[in-house]
Protein backbone atom coordinates (compact mmCIF):
# COMPACT_ATOMS: atom_id res chain seq x y z
CA UNK A 1 0.00 0.00 0.00
CA UNK A 2 3.57 2.35 -0.38
CA UNK A 3 2.00 4.62 -3.10
CA UNK A 4 2.31 8.38 -3.63
CA UNK A 5 -0.23 8.47 -6.57
CA UNK A 6 -2.99 5.82 -8.17
CA UNK A 7 -5.78 5.39 -10.74
CA UNK A 8 -8.51 4.66 -10.18
CA UNK A 9 -8.02 0.36 -10.65
CA UNK A 10 -5.29 0.59 -8.00
CA UNK A 11 -7.39 2.44 -5.64
CA UNK A 12 -10.41 0.02 -6.26
CA UNK A 13 -7.93 -3.24 -5.42
CA UNK A 14 -6.41 -1.47 -2.85
CA UNK A 15 -9.94 -0.65 -1.03
CA UNK A 16 -11.02 -4.52 -1.69
CA UNK A 17 -8.17 -6.11 -0.43
CA UNK A 18 -8.37 -4.02 2.38
CA UNK A 19 -12.12 -4.65 2.77
CA UNK A 20 -11.33 -8.20 2.95
CA UNK A 21 -8.85 -8.06 5.76
CA UNK A 22 -11.51 -6.60 7.59
CA UNK A 23 -13.73 -9.19 6.78
CA UNK A 24 -11.10 -11.89 7.97
CA UNK A 25 -10.50 -9.81 10.87
CA UNK A 26 -14.46 -9.84 12.06
CA UNK A 27 -15.53 -6.74 10.95
CA UNK A 28 -18.89 -7.16 9.72
CA UNK A 29 -21.80 -4.62 8.50
CA UNK A 30 -22.70 -1.93 11.42
CA UNK A 31 -19.08 -2.97 13.04
CA UNK A 32 -16.80 0.52 13.95
CA UNK A 33 -13.76 0.63 12.86
CA UNK A 34 -11.77 3.45 14.05
CA UNK A 35 -8.85 5.55 11.30
CA UNK A 36 -5.86 6.99 12.62
CA UNK A 37 -4.09 8.08 9.98
CA UNK A 38 -2.62 11.18 8.64
CA UNK A 39 -3.79 12.73 5.20
CA UNK A 40 -2.91 9.96 2.56
CA UNK A 41 -4.00 7.70 -0.25
CA UNK A 42 -4.20 4.63 2.17
CA UNK A 43 -6.61 6.80 4.59
CA UNK A 44 -8.98 7.11 1.44
CA UNK A 45 -8.75 3.49 1.09
CA UNK A 46 -9.40 2.35 4.25
CA UNK A 47 -12.74 4.71 4.48
CA UNK A 48 -13.95 3.19 1.75
CA UNK A 49 -12.77 -0.47 2.28
CA UNK A 50 -14.88 0.63 5.34
CA UNK A 51 -18.04 1.60 3.23
CA UNK A 52 -17.95 -1.49 0.87
CA UNK A 53 -18.27 -3.83 3.70
CA UNK A 54 -20.52 -1.79 5.78
CA UNK A 55 -18.40 -0.83 8.52
CA UNK A 56 -18.40 2.43 10.27
CA UNK A 57 -15.46 4.31 10.05
CA UNK A 58 -14.40 6.71 12.94
CA UNK A 59 -11.60 9.47 10.69
CA UNK A 60 -9.52 10.62 13.88
CA UNK A 61 -6.94 13.34 13.36
CA UNK A 62 -3.92 11.74 13.82
CA UNK A 63 -2.29 14.72 15.79
CA UNK A 64 -4.38 14.19 19.05
CA UNK A 65 -3.28 12.12 22.29
CA UNK A 66 -4.07 8.69 23.38
CA UNK A 67 -6.62 9.80 25.60
CA UNK A 68 -8.22 11.90 23.03
CA UNK A 69 -7.93 8.68 20.87
CA UNK A 70 -9.17 6.23 23.68
CA UNK A 71 -12.42 8.51 24.26
CA UNK A 72 -13.22 8.61 20.34
CA UNK A 73 -12.45 4.71 20.36
CA UNK A 74 -14.53 3.71 23.50
CA UNK A 75 -17.31 6.66 22.46
CA UNK A 76 -17.74 3.95 19.51
CA UNK A 77 -17.00 1.38 20.60
CA UNK A 78 -14.32 0.80 17.98
CA UNK A 79 -13.78 -2.62 16.78
CA UNK A 80 -10.50 -2.49 14.92
CA UNK A 81 -8.44 0.52 14.69
CA UNK A 82 -6.38 0.98 11.22
CA UNK A 83 -2.84 3.37 12.11
CA UNK A 84 0.41 3.45 10.37
CA UNK A 85 3.69 2.86 12.16
CA UNK A 86 4.56 6.03 12.44
CA UNK A 87 3.76 9.80 10.75
CA UNK A 88 5.74 12.54 9.71
CA UNK A 89 4.92 16.04 10.37
CA UNK A 90 6.77 19.20 9.90
CA UNK A 91 10.14 16.85 9.47
CA UNK A 92 9.49 15.15 12.44
CA UNK A 93 8.35 11.46 13.20
CA UNK A 94 4.80 10.84 14.59
CA UNK A 95 4.66 7.53 16.78
CA UNK A 96 1.51 6.84 15.50
CA UNK A 97 1.41 2.96 16.39
CA UNK A 98 2.56 4.37 20.00
CA UNK A 99 -0.17 6.84 20.63
CA UNK A 100 -2.74 3.59 19.47
CA UNK A 101 -1.05 1.53 22.37
CA UNK A 102 -1.75 3.67 25.18
CA UNK A 103 -5.23 4.82 23.86
CA UNK A 104 -6.34 0.42 22.99
CA UNK A 105 -5.04 -0.26 26.82
CA UNK A 106 -8.60 1.78 28.03
CA UNK A 107 -10.39 0.59 24.99
CA UNK A 108 -11.68 -3.26 25.67
CA UNK A 109 -13.99 -3.00 22.53
CA UNK A 110 -10.72 -3.01 20.23
CA UNK A 111 -9.87 -6.54 19.06
CA UNK A 112 -7.26 -5.43 16.09
CA UNK A 113 -4.93 -3.24 15.30
CA UNK A 114 -3.84 -3.06 11.81
CA UNK A 115 0.09 -1.22 11.28
CA UNK A 116 0.60 0.04 7.74
CA UNK A 117 4.49 1.25 7.12
CA UNK A 118 4.95 5.35 6.60
CA UNK A 119 8.49 4.75 7.29
CA UNK A 120 11.12 1.90 7.12
CA UNK A 121 11.47 2.16 10.75
CA UNK A 122 10.05 -0.94 13.16
CA UNK A 123 7.74 -0.27 16.00
CA UNK A 124 6.72 -3.02 18.64
CA UNK A 125 4.20 -5.36 17.68
CA UNK A 126 1.60 -6.93 19.87
CA UNK A 127 -0.64 -9.43 20.20
CA UNK A 128 -3.32 -6.87 18.77
CA UNK A 129 -1.13 -5.71 16.25
CA UNK A 130 -1.51 -6.95 12.31
CA UNK A 131 0.98 -6.04 9.70
CA UNK A 132 -1.50 -4.62 7.52
CA UNK A 133 0.87 -4.49 3.63
CA UNK A 134 1.23 -8.34 4.65
CA UNK A 135 -2.19 -8.95 5.52
CA UNK A 136 -3.61 -7.64 1.98
CA UNK A 137 -1.18 -9.04 -0.34
CA UNK A 138 -3.04 -12.41 0.76
CA UNK A 139 -6.33 -10.88 0.19
CA UNK A 140 -8.84 -10.95 -3.51
CA UNK A 141 -8.63 -7.81 -5.23
CA UNK A 142 -12.13 -8.19 -5.32
CA UNK A 143 -15.00 -7.57 -3.24
CA UNK A 144 -18.41 -7.33 -3.63
CA UNK A 145 -20.19 -4.19 -1.94
CA UNK A 146 -22.33 -4.45 0.77
CA UNK A 147 -26.06 -3.36 0.24
CA UNK A 148 -27.03 -0.74 2.22
CA UNK A 149 -30.48 1.48 3.06
CA UNK A 150 -30.38 4.96 2.96
CA UNK A 151 -30.80 5.46 7.13
CA UNK A 152 -27.55 2.73 7.36
CA UNK A 153 -24.97 4.75 9.23
CA UNK A 154 -21.66 5.56 7.36
CA UNK A 155 -19.35 7.16 9.80
CA UNK A 156 -19.00 8.99 12.85
CA UNK A 157 -16.98 12.32 12.95
CA UNK A 158 -16.17 14.08 16.73
CA UNK A 159 -16.93 17.57 17.13
CA UNK A 160 -14.48 19.20 19.55
CA UNK A 161 -17.66 20.02 21.72
CA UNK A 162 -17.82 23.30 23.96
CA UNK A 163 -18.48 21.49 27.07
CA UNK A 164 -14.65 19.87 26.99
CA UNK A 165 -15.88 16.55 25.77
CA UNK A 166 -16.46 15.56 21.77
CA UNK A 167 -19.87 15.11 20.45
CA UNK A 168 -20.14 12.57 17.92
CA UNK A 169 -22.20 12.84 14.59
CA UNK A 170 -23.30 10.27 12.17
CA UNK A 171 -23.61 10.70 8.71
CA UNK A 172 -25.41 7.63 7.60
CA UNK A 173 -25.59 6.95 3.77
CA UNK A 174 -27.41 9.59 2.77
CA UNK A 175 -28.46 11.81 5.45
CA UNK A 176 -26.19 13.69 8.61
CA UNK A 177 -28.24 13.59 12.06
CA UNK A 178 -27.29 13.81 15.83
CA UNK A 179 -25.98 11.07 18.28
CA UNK A 180 -28.51 11.30 21.09
CA UNK A 181 -26.49 13.11 24.58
Amino acid sequence: MAFSSLCHRELLETTCRLANTLKRHGVRRGDRVAIYMPVSPQVVAAMLACARIGAVHNVVFAGFSAESLAGRINDAKCKVVITFNQGLRGGRVVELKKIVDEAVKHCPTVQHVLVAHRTDNKVPMGKLDVPLEEAMAKEDPVCAPESMGSEDMLFLLYTSGSTGKPKGLVHTQAATCCLPP
